[in-house]
């Protein structure tokens, strides 16, 4: 594998920095020197999986650290928030990796290829899925709020990127056909939840996650889990301290910020969405999936 710096800038001259790119696929560096994650990335496939890890699997910002929390309180069978740190597979090393003590749940943004080599033949995998146009509203906010990307473009050339899968961990439209490609051949090893449904019907959601990962879960602590991991009281208690916070986000960003349904449209224009639309439909012709753009059943 090759590993480079990797940036990127719009017609406004504005740039997006701190990235790094594996055989070209763009990734975050996690705040190391892009060398240094590259060569962590690259080993990955080599990491070794217990027989009780679960891997959760979501394109960036499809609810992942909700998903990652639900799963840790039925994995524990415990609906209380801990104060352990929050750490995607790629964004730790393989000491920290190795030591994390079981259960562990396993999360990642990583595509199939980048992934432990036996991840999908030997542990469940539970993946998340979200509107890709809330999910691309909800990127530009996290990347125009955090310090090591430097970024202060506007949103339709952002938009652009995303279309033409250059933003960070490259295609979402790749990423999510590959990942109905494991539900057609290995259908018994994966869960699929819609971030909308989660978000609307989360008690649901979760009995089917318990249910897939054959745990005792009744009607009581499924409802504790979902009080306990609301967008309310994540944004609260799973916050980093103020040192962290300050280092990592700029002044009134930060990790959480509305977690609604259909956001999308205070800043896509008529003609944006349209040429969305468009696209989706030609990226996605044969899918079987289906996606919820506003909080309307």
């Amino acid at each position: 594998m090759s590993v480079s710096g990797y940036a990127l800038s719009d017609p406004d001259g504005q740039s997006l920095q701190g990235m790094v790119a594996i055989d070209g696929f763009p990734l975050p560096t996690f705040r190391m020197e892009p060398m240094q994650r590259g060569e962590v990335i690259k080993s990955i496939r080599s990491w070794t999986i217990r027989d009780d890890d679960i891997l959760l699997a979501t394109a960036p910002k499809s609810g992942t650290h909700w998903a990652h929390e639900i799963l840790s309180m039925l994995h524990r069978g415990k609906a209380e928030t801990i104060s352990e740190r929050f750490t995607l597979l790629e964004a730790t090393t393989e000491q920290e990796f190795a030591s994390a003590p079981s259960p562990r749940v396993l999360t990642s943004h990583l595509p199939l290829r980048l992934l432990p080599d036996n991840a999908i033949s030997k542990i469940k995998i539970v993946l998340v899925l979200r509107n890709p146009k809330d999910l691309v509203v909800s990127k530009y906010h996290h990347m125009l709020g955090m310090r090591s990307y430097d970024y202060t473009g506007a949103f339709k050339h952002f938009l652009q990127w995303f279309l033409e899968d250059k933003l960070p961990y490259g295609s979402w439209f790749q990423y999510v056909r590959e990942m109905e490609a494991i539900m057609d051949t290995e259908p018994d090893r994966i869960c699929m939840v819609h971030y909308e449904d989660l978000k609307q019907n989360g008690i649901e959601q979760i009995k089917k996650i318990a249910q897939f990962l054959s745990v005792d879960a009744d009607d009581q602590f499924c409802q504790a889990i979902y009080d306990c991991c609301s967008f309310e009281n994540m944004a609260v208690k799973k916050l980093p301290p103020k040192d962290l916070q300050d280092k990592i986000w700029k002044p009134g960003c930060s990790f959480y910020r509305k977690g609604i349904i259909g956001d999308w449209k205070t800043h896509f224009t008529v003609a944006e969405s349209e040429m969305f639309d468009e696209i989706l439909a030609q990226r996605m012709t044969g899918s079987k999936l289906k996606f919820r753009f506003s909080d309307r059943s």
